[in-house]
């Protein structure tokens, strides 16, 4: 009896070569994760990233610009106000898009040289790919103070960290908004990768993870001191 008629074929490499999704890294960050690792994908991530990164900051900026600002600029300026504040969202959001590409980079370089540290042979695409589905994180962080400030009808204020019970510029101040919830979920994820995909050991993680957020603190403290 001819069996192959009756015994489905499973194609393997379809199961391996699964595409990760963007937005199941929220809820499902692990088994994403491993999707990422088999099959790094980096044109159709960071496409979606980039659209939702203008969508959001252009609504994020033109929601929320201070008013009293605006009387000013509109004294040199001959223009009215709701143009005005159409060019300064979309040059926000414009600008948005090369911070954003800008710390992805910066993030997968940096990864990449701790594996080497580490000596973990992870080649920079799967780096570069995971940096980039990680991103929607902070978008999310975006999207969540921007809505609520919209709301209150106040300007841009991040709800996820306790910065608005101290003094801007003060060091307090700076300590707390860098520990911002998004920022910790982002940090953590990051953890997961390098203990669940690198294969770091607990120890090495904790060493490199509270190094990255002591340092990010202390750049955090430099630069209110100093600007």
């Amino acid at each position: 009896m001819n069996t192959d008629l009756i015994t489905p074929t499973i194609n393997h490499n379809n199961i391996e070569k699964t595409q990760a999704s963007i937005f199941k890294i929220i809820y499902s960050p692990i088994r994403e994760f491993e999707k990422i690792k088999e099959n790094p994908i980096i044109s159709r991530p960071l496409l979606i990233l980039i659209f939702l990164q203008i969508l959001i900051t252009f609504f994020t900026s033109y929601s929320s610009i201070d008013q009293m600002a605006l009387v000013d600029i509109l004294k040199d300026i001959h223009t009215t106000p709701e143009r005005l504040k159409l060019i300064i969202a979309i040059l926000s959001a414009i600008t948005s898009i090369f911070n954003m590409l800008f710390l992805i980079l910066i993030s997968s370089i940096f990864y990449k040289i701790i594996t080497i540290i580490f000596q973990k042979d992870i080649p920079f695409k799967i780096l570069l790919s995971f940096f980039i589905y990680l991103g929607i994180i902070p978008i999310l962080g975006l999207f969540f103070n921007g809505l609520l400030s919209f709301i209150l009808n106040i300007n841009f204020t991040s709800f996820t960290n306790f910065g608005f019970l101290f003094e801007k510029s003060s060091i307090p101040y700076t300590i707390i908004t860098s520990l911002d919830f998004f920022y910790l979920w982002h940090f953590t994820l990051i953890g997961i990768v390098l203990y669940v995909i690198m294969k770091l050991s607990k120890f090495k993680i904790a060493i490199t993870m509270i190094s990255l957020l002591t340092l990010n603190i202390l750049f955090g403290i430099i630069s209110e001191q100093l600007f």
